[in-house]
């Protein structure tokens, strides 16, 4: 039986088939089928039987767990798909699909039988693979960053190859970039695009309107798919380029809207609908189509802010030191204090300005100082909310220049909640109300509050949804509340007030409820801290929760100790290189 010289050439870069001669590999090649699978298509489902093995010619395949929708790992060109289950013989573990066109070599049961009988290290080197990919932690392999970028415009005038251009810009310190259009595309045969699978670095392939086979072809091929529009435009559907999204985890959406100034409120409302399940991304300038890149190609760096009251003044400090040292900030998110100036970040607020927003409203107008009654909690919350709308107005975070989530924690199920979308200030409102410090949030049948107490740090949230280099930056890891008495009840009014004149003075309430309300956290955020790549924790020993008035000085500690881990890394070290599955 004559064999396919692309499948024989493959089949030499295979790890477990380096120990077959030339002879063997000749017949393998021969005596195996070649399959198609088209985007979507399925290779195998979970609980079946396990009949064969696979190779991946060209493509990229997604391993999904057979009880839910989540994708476990991605499978590229060269890869081994069903070693496991045809070594042990239990049903396959997972469904595997196309997550793009793709093509494979399948290699029957009884042609590996006879294989591994004559070839006994064929057996052993496929069960080493196969126990290797198992020892990959999953977060590893699912964030594996897609390779192969669909570019494509939903109206016509718009300049895809500007556009390429700056992404290609971004993405060169990664790796190599091609870019290809589409006289360069249609040259290529089913070898040229496996080529593509295999070669190392980015593509980037540009669609063309009015070319609809074109396009399908450049959807076919990717891995992640861009489409580029005028955010003043209609989002009319179109025919050329429209088609039902993608279920979750299958292949990621990303839409950019083009806009001649800082988006508006309400910029991103009308096109849910249009793209839904899609990222929205707002582009002014070329800054911006960096960071969509980074994001689009899993390249981002991402800062997490966390919570800890007035010491979260740091983190202004910190965000300058990032500035200062070109680090891009793609993505923003964070817990209580830590969410609420995350915002700002993510509204694109320059240094002058997220310093002087924040010390009108958290210094000067002490959001904490409306008490009331302590039914609910010490505080009405009116002031907190009032600042919130004043600082944030009616934008939702879709409307955010850099993607942005906080997180908060349902009472009702005792669950953290990542919250992505909705209106920005009553998001932020639930993320900072402290149990007994601030009422809860109540709304739509739920009662929420801080995120903090569950998490502190939400790094991992982060990196579960933004692929990339993580910054955290936590400002409670040498915070404590400590008594200067010993006593097991308090003493009559009239003693405590003497006391408290003669500088003897106990913990407040404030101080108490705010340690107690994220010391449940702390052991997540050890792993939070262990998670991330780069852990700046400013010392802020002598600064307390409550210390509003110390603004300066709690910024310019954070921007201090910025600067000094920054110097121990080298320029750029967020530059990843292309993270293959």
């Amino acid at each position: 039986m004559a064999c396919d010289p692309a499948v024989r050439a493959l089949l030499d870069h295979v790890g477990w088939c380096r120990s077959l001669g030339p002879a063997q590999r000749d017949r393998l090649a021969a005596e195996a089928g070649l399959h198609e699978v088209a985007a979507g298509g399925l290779l195998f489902a979970a609980g079946s039987a396990p009949d064969a093995v696979y190779v991946v010619l060209g493509g990229l395949f997604g391993a999904f767990a057979p009880d839910r929708e989540a994708l476990l790992g991605r499978l590229a060109a060269g890869e081994t798909i069903g070693a496991t289950g045809l070594i042990t013989g239990h049903a396959r573990s997972a469904t595997v699909r196309a997550l793009r066109d793709s093509e494979v070599l399948a290699i029957g049961r009884a042609t590996f039988e006879r294989l591994g009988a004559s070839h006994p290290d064929v057996w052993r080197a496929l069960a080493a693979e196969a126990i290797t990919r198992a020892g990959v932690p999953e977060a590893a392999r699912h964030h594996a960053g897609p390779r192969i970028l669909a570019l494509l415009a939903q109206h016509d005038g718009i300049d895809l190859g500007s556009v390429a251009r700056a992404m290609h810009a971004a993405m060169v310190l990664h790796g190599p970039v091609t870019t290809i259009d589409r006289s360069q595309g249609e040259r290529l045969d089913i070898t040229g695009w496996h080529a593509l699978d295999r070669a190392d670095g980015h593509v980037i392939l540009l669609g063309e309107r009015g070319h609809p086979a074109w396009n399908a072809l450049v959807r076919a091929h990717a891995d992640v798919l861009v489409w580029v529009a005028r955010a003043r435009q209609d989002p009319a559907p179109d025919a050329e380029l429209g088609g039902m999204p993608p279920p979750p985890g299958f292949r990621a959406e990303h839409l950019v809207l083009l806009h001649d100034r800082a988006p508006a409120a309400g910029a991103a409302r009308r096109w849910r609908m249009r793209r839904h399940g899609a990222r929205i991304h707002h582009v002014v300038d070329g800054r911006d189509l960096a960071r969509v890149a980074r994001l689009a190609f899993g390249c981002s760096v991402n800062l997490v802010l966390s919570g800890g009251g007035a010491r979260g003044f740091a983190h202004l400090g910190v965000v300058r030191a990032l500035r200062e040292a070109a680090v891009p900030i793609d993505a923003v998110g964070g817990s209580s204090i830590g969410a609420v100036i995350g915002a700002g970040v993510a509204a694109g607020w320059s240094d002058d300005e997220l310093a002087a927003r924040f010390r009108e409203a958290l210094v000067r107008h002490r959001p904490l100082g409306d008490l009331t009654l302590p039914l609910v909690s010490l505080t009405s919350g009116r002031r907190a909310t009032c600042l919130l709308r004043s600082l944030f107005g009616s934008r939702e975070i879709e409307d955010l220049r850099i993607p942005f989530l906080s997180t908060t924690t349902d009472l009702a199920s005792g669950r953290l909640e990542i919250i992505e979308d909705g209106v920005l200030w009553q998001r932020l409102r639930a993320a900072i109300a402290l149990p007994g410090v601030l009422p809860p949030v109540f709304a739509d049948g739920a009662v929420r509050v801080d995120g903090g107490l569950v998490d502190n740090l939400p790094v991992l949230a982060m990196r579960e949804r933004f692929p990339g280099s993580t910054i955290a930056v936590d400002i409670r890891t040498d915070y404590a509340v400590a008594a200067g008495v010993e006593e097991y009840e308090l003493p009559g009014s009239w003693r405590m007030l003497r006391e408290w004149i003669s500088g003897r003075r106990r913990p407040s309430l404030f101080r108490i409820l705010l340690r107690a309300g994220t010391i449940n956290s702390e052991a997540s955020a050890q792993t939070a801290r262990a998670a991330a790549d780069l852990v700046i924790a400013p010392p802020l020993r002598d600064v307390d929760l409550l210390d509003w008035s110390r603004f300066d000085e709690v910024v310019e500690a954070g921007h201090a100790h910025a600067r000094r881990v920054l110097a121990q890394h080298r320029p750029g070290w967020w530059h990843r290189p292309i993270d293959r599955p």
